[in-house]
């Protein structure tokens, strides 16, 4: 017994990025990285959150060690890498325009 089809194909509502399945905690962000978070998915709205905010913490920690005059530390990079813990840094003062007194 053959079977047939009856009706119209149903085109696919979802995107791509409706599968991205992105189990990620926005509590490791600090407010202004949750800002940073959303502009990025705006730029890139297929891009899993959790990918987005790794670039974040990765560019965080990358201008702190040229700040300071250093590489990278390993330990540094997988701090950011695994978003298990909030990771934070804000340069000195004097470089935000301020002058200590």
């Amino acid at each position: 017994m053959a079977s047939s089809y009856h009706g119209e194909p149903q085109e696919e509502e979802d995107t791509f990025e409706y599968h991205i399945q992105d189990d990620f905690d926005a509590s490791i962000l600090t407010p202004a990285q949750l800002v940073m978070l959303y502009e990025l998915q705006k730029e890139y709205p297929g891009s899993a959150k959790t990918s987005l905010a790794r670039r974040i913490r990765l560019e965080l920690i990358k201008d702190r060690a040229e700040l300071e005059g250093r590489e990278v530390t390993k330990y540094e990079f997988n701090v950011a890498y695994d978003l298990k813990e909030v990771m934070d840094w804000a340069p000195p003062l004097q470089l935000e325009g301020w002058v200590y007194l």
